[in-house]
């Protein structure tokens, strides 16, 4: 809407042009009206106006200094003088500081006076969708700028690049090569989580608020270059490093956003060739929170992991099958708390390393399933997460060890009902329809009709017998096939999808991910790399 201020010290011409024009109709708003120069010009002083409608000779301030007014101090407002038939001399010097036109009040027609504000709507809009164009290129351009320095400050630190190459990085953005420095690299704790909330609505706009709170925060605290990773994470290229930098960072984040933040401090380095060093001392650092806890600030000095682990020198696998095959949910129990405690007590693991000897663990127990004829993927997730996704997924080793302490006792009841589990005749048939057909649509229609049974009354069988919904069932059976297929070096990850009955790679990569924890390149590398 184009806004309009009338202006005028007869007040049956203020009612008349208020009355005899649509306004609305025609894309105005009037946003007031006034008697004479002052009270306009205090109307002008708290509202947004496009055109004013003024009148020459007015008490107090008359038009002309209101036009001159208006042009030194809101240049942008075009104006319409309205005169009388001697008032000539006045208009010329109206035209003269800038008024648009003239209309005569005594003859002035209503569509006259509509088709001159509605040629300076069209140039008003004109100039403001220029105005947008030359600001969205603008926008695009300092993205463009910002998203270049990122891209090439990243590379050098997360990437061995040459001298040569870090100081082209220094000279083409004019950058100041720091006496000292710390690489700090900041991880958003439960980034998953935080994600499927879904309280910022975006993975964008959750990064981009972070972001924003440490970059105000070093405008007054330190010098230093932001980049942004993946997952929530975040490398500092600091100056001056100081704790309470740090500190101040996951007040504010925890303040205004309400999530936790952790962070990895290298050392302190001069020489600026070693910035990708500093970067992996960072790193390392960063990955210690999981056994300090979310939310910590941890020191290179701190992370030291000395040795690699085998669960079997601390508890050997035979022990661990007799216990599972005993179903004895009070020795496994023990045994999970006395593996944990050895871990805390030392803190000499990588976590990667750490979590693979869960992974371990967890394929003893899927072992002694498979051997009753059960599948670990058919057993409920515990707290929302598949045993292999719940390992890979965990921050802290306090978390593994809470899951592992709800999962145990509902993996022993499970192992028991596998063990006394016979199903329906009519429940095996579609099983076997599943595990033939799996690679095509399988619909619960044509499974219903097959067997003579209902939709309603098969779905609510089908769990009944066997504690997973018949949709649960074909997905965790094509995960199966998934993995079997991964193996083989020379399947694509499309063809895998394909193959499962898949013709999206993105689905099935997001279902595969919600069972294993990670997505299906990952696995594939992890298994060839073992």
């Amino acid at each position: 809407m184009i806004r309009v201020l009338i202006v005028d010290d007869e007040f049956l011409v203020r009612v008349g042009l208020k009355t005899f024009v649509s306004w609305e109709e025609q894309g105005f708003e009037l946003i007031g009206e006034a008697s004479n120069g002052l009270e306009a010009m205090n109307l002008l002083d708290n509202n947004t106006c496009d055109i004013i409608l003024t009148d020459i000779c007015m008490p107090e301030m008359d038009g002309l200094t209101l036009l001159q007014q208006v042009k030194d101090k809101y240049p942008h407002i075009r104006s319409f003088i309205l005169s009388n038939h001697d008032d000539f001399d006045y208009v010329r010097k109206a035209l003269q500081i800038g008024a648009l036109d003239y209309v005569l009040k005594l003859t002035m027609e209503p569509q006259e006076l509509i088709e001159k504000l509605l040629t300076v709507k069209r140039q008003i809009g004109e100039e403001r969708k220029g105005l947008d164009q030359a600001r969205q290129i603008s926008t695009k351009l300092n993205v463009f700028k910002k998203e270049a320095r990122e891209k090439r400050f990243r590379e050098i630190i997360t990437k061995q690049c040459s001298n040569k190459e870090i100081d082209e990085v220094f000279q083409e953005f004019g950058y100041r090569v720091p006496g000292s420095y710390h690489i700090v690299n900041i991880q958003i704790n439960q980034y998953e989580q935080v994600l499927d909330e879904d309280k910022f609505k975006s993975e964008k706009l959750l990064s981009y608020s972070v972001a924003n709170i440490i970059l105000e925060l070093l405008k007054n605290e330190a010098e230093g270059e932001l980049i942004e990773l993946e997952n929530g994470k975040f490398t500092l290229f600091l100056h001056r490093y100081s704790e309470s930098i740090l500190d101040e960072i996951k007040h504010c984040i925890y303040k205004y956003l309400k999530l936790s933040v952790c962070c990895g401090v290298s050392n302190t380095f001069e020489d600026v060739y070693q910035i990708h060093a500093a970067y992996l001392e960072a790193d390392k650092a960063l990955q210690y929170y999981f056994y300090t806890g979310l939310g910590q600030i941890v020191h290179y000095r701190q992370a030291q992991y000395t040795r690699s682990v085998e669960i079997q020198t601390i508890i050997p696998n035979e022990e661990w099958m007799r216990m599972i095959e005993q179903r004895n949910e009070e020795a496994l129990l023990g045994a999970v708390k006395q593996l944990y405690e050895r871990m805390d007590r030392e803190r000499k693991w990588h976590p990667d390393d750490l979590k693979e000897q869960w992974i371990k663990l967890i394929h003893l127990f899927s072992q002694s399933l498979h051997e009753l004829g059960g599948d670990i993927y058919s057993m409920p997730p515990y707290k929302g997460r598949y045993p292999f996704h719940a390992v890979r997924a965990v921050e802290t080793l306090d978390d593994m060890y809470r899951w592992f302490l709800g999962w145990v006792p509902m993996y022993v009841q499970y192992m028991k009902e596998c063990s006394n589990q016979q199903w329906r005749p009519e429940i095996q048939a579609v099983v076997k329809i599943i595990q033939e057909q799996y690679t095509s649509t399988i619909k619960l229609s044509d499974l219903a009709k097959v067997i003579g049974f209902t939709e309603a009354y098969l779905s609510v069988l089908f769990k009944k017998e066997t504690g997973e919904t018949l949709m649960d069932f074909i997905i965790r059976h094509r995960m199966k096939k998934a993995r079997e297929l991964l193996r083989d070096p020379a399947m694509k990850i499309y063809e895998v999808s394909e193959a499962i009955g898949y013709t999206d790679p993105n689905y099935f990569g997001k279902l595969f991910k919600k069972v294993e924890g990670i997505y299906p390149q990952e696995y594939k590398r992890k298994y060839f790399n073992k």
